[in-house]
């Protein structure tokens, strides 16, 4: 694999995508989530809170929560470089204005395509009344392990995701994910089964997240540089306390 810098400004191409996809296979149980689980967790890392670094996010891939023993040396830089890439992809995508988007620079997610045994498995399936979130639909659809694996970041650094939830509609941005992770709203569970449609706003919702932390992260930034360090006082000038001693 090629270690150019420049490289990590390209998108992945099939045979990366491959590549990925054969070095997750390669370490079996060790691997939490496949390839489409993979990039919901980049996705998270990309648009999520500024303080949640690769390094945080991508061992949620592997059991415990840890980086496991690759196959050599190799697979582990691979996996690092093409994932970083693809953090880049999403990155310059939720960086564009509005008036920039076009149907050729939007960054969709990459979903691994299902049997059709699991996707009739879970078309046949209606939630009984009162199911909740301790409960998913069998089977499997498009997105499913894609939001699951953003959720997971979310879920095991939900501290650093509350700028989110105290937004106007926050928690609202996140019914695409809701919808796809446990395949049904358990505040509304009449809503159609349509995991397609909640796919495609997975690119938007993304930008939503992100402009959420992009402002977040503005505040911060003003409020550090509205901070003055209090003025020295010498030796012999009065006591700022107003107390008139030295």
């Amino acid at each position: 694999m090629n270690s150019d810098p420049d490289r990590l400004q390209e998108p992945l191409n099939d045979a990366e995508w491959d590549r990925l996809e054969a070095i997750l296979h390669a370490l079996g149980e060790q691997a939490e989530v496949d390839l489409e689980g993979l990039d919901g967790l980049i996705a998270a890392f990309a648009c999520g809170p500024r303080s949640l670094m690769p390094s945080r996010i991508l061992p949620l891939a592997f059991k415990g929560g840890e980086m496991p023993e690759f196959a050599g040396e190799g697979d582990a830089l691979d996996f690092f470089s093409l994932a970083l890439r693809r953090g880049n992809e999403y990155s310059r995508f939720l960086g564009l204005e509005k008036g920039q988007l076009t149907i050729d620079n939007v960054v969709l997610p990459a979903i691994v395509e299902v049997s059709e045994a699991e996707a009739a498995l879970a078309r046949d399936w209606t939630p009984p009344p009162g199911a909740d979130t301790s409960i998913r639909r069998p089977g499997r659809w498009p997105g499913q392990a894609w939001a699951h694996g953003f959720m997971r970041a979310l879920r095991e650094h939900d501290p650093l995701w509350a700028p989110l939830y105290e937004a106007e509609d926050g928690e609202l941005t996140l019914t695409p994910l809701l919808m796809l992770d446990l395949g049904f709203n358990p505040d509304r569970l009449e809503l159609a089964f349509d995991p397609e449609q909640w796919v495609t706003l997975l690119p938007l919702m993304a930008r939503d997240i992100d402009a959420i932390f992009r402002a977040d992260f503005l505040r911060s930034m003003q409020t550090r540089k509205r901070f003055r360090a209090p003025p020295k006082v010498g030796r012999n000038d009065p006591c700022p306390c107003g107390s008139g001693r030295k």
